[in-house]
């Protein structure tokens, strides 16, 4: 290997290795604090990659630049874990009471010519499930027995009677959109967080008796979204016409994105601090907008554990960036045992369903 080759290459192994561990301080540094690396975290799974390579290249070459690569594996060897998740140990059947989260995109109603179809698709997963506790995200409902239906179809698909609801918009018509979440047990107490200057999102959490006579609280989320518009969809799937269109597309989008970390910062802190005064046994379940890789979860997993099992990305987006796990469920590992995880992948909804079972401790 010629000296100029060899000294480019242990340049790149260098920088390729500081880059992984920037994305490692993007779980732990609020973007409030470094507005880049969040997006350094977004490119984990990439620079990851790179690393493994160079570990392999240089192994190859009996070099101890093999040592570098490792070592920063090695040091992000939890956040690595969390992103790709560990197997259940053995565990995979049902608990006591079944947890289901899921965004579901208002159950297609906007998708004019199959919207009844995507919600009877919809229905019968949930029917399938029978979950005791359901979380949904971007719920919509009528509130009249006209027009385009959810409310009814899922209160037969599931049973689940006791319902806490809190709808960011009402539009014409009694037509209402948010945060639902729904249990086959009494919900015996109520309450929401609301985020400041944001009226989109928010977190609503339920404390809901099991048949045992325990209580636990539920908390509902969903946090800031990032609001690409369908030409900002199409440059990530590298649509661009030009070099001018592909320039202010980028912007545009890494603007967004910064936008949409500070938010999330922010509501997350907010969420958290109330976690910390549950007096029950926590289960937080919801739509994050944010991956394993992130400030946001890594401020919940400082008090929660991650219901992600089972080796494998997990991802829980149905949409144009694949791979992405934005969609979580996390629970107080203290008092509660999961026993099964599961992310079917429902094309129903640009979420996929989060389902897990959980005994208490």
């Amino acid at each position: 290997m010629r000296a100029l080759t060899k000294r480019l290459l242990q340049g790149a192994t260098l920088l390729a290795a500081l880059a992984l561990l920037a994305s490692y301080a993007s779980r732990w540094v609020s973007p409030s604090e470094n507005e880049w690396l969040p997006f350094i975290g977004l490119g984990f799974p990439i620079l990851l990659i790179i690393n493994l390579a160079f570990l392999g290249f240089w192994l190859a070459k009996q070099s101890r630049w093999w040592i570098l690569p490792l070592l920063i594996i090695l040091i992000g060897w939890n956040p690595i874990t969390d992103y790709f998740g560990l197997p259940l140990s053995g565990k995979n059947e049902p608990g006591a009471f079944k947890v289901l989260s899921q965004n579901v995109r208002l159950f297609g109603f906007y998708q004019w010519n199959e919207n009844e179809q995507l919600r009877d698709s919809i229905m019968a997963r949930l029917a399938r499930e029978k979950a005791d506790i359901l979380c949904f995200q971007e719920f919509y409902f009528r509130d009249h027995g006209t027009g385009f239906q959810t409310m009814p179809y899922v209160l037969k698909a599931t049973g689940a009677e006791f319902i806490h609801e809190k709808y960011t918009h009402v539009f014409r018509y009694d037509q209402y959109f948010g945060v639902v979440t729904m249990s086959r047990h009494p919900i015996v107490n109520k309450g929401y967080i609301a985020f400041e200057e944001d009226f989109n999102n928010y977190c609503i959490y339920s404390d809901i008796v099991l048949p045992g006579g325990d209580t636990i609280r539920v908390f509902n989320t969903h946090l800031a979204s990032i609001h690409f518009r369908n030409e900002e969809y199409g440059l990530l799937e590298g649509q661009g016409q030009d070099v001018d269109h592909i320039m202010g597309g980028a912007i545009g989008v890494l603007h967004k994105l910064s936008d949409g970390f500070q938010r999330r910062c922010s509501q997350i802190e907010l969420v958290m601090a109330e976690v910390a005064l549950s007096p029950y046994p926590a289960i937080l379940c919801g739509d994050f907008n944010d991956t394993p890789i992130s400030y946001t979860y890594g401020h919940v997993t400082e008090q929660l554990e991650d219901a992600h099992s089972g080796f494998g990305l997990g991802n829980t987006y149905n949409g144009p960036v694949p791979f992405l796990r934005i969609d979580h469920i996390f629970y107080s590992d203290s008092n509660l045992e999961l026993q099964e995880y599961r992310v079917p992948h429902d094309p129903w909804s640009d979420h996929f369903p989060l389902i897990c079972s959980f005994d208490l401790k």
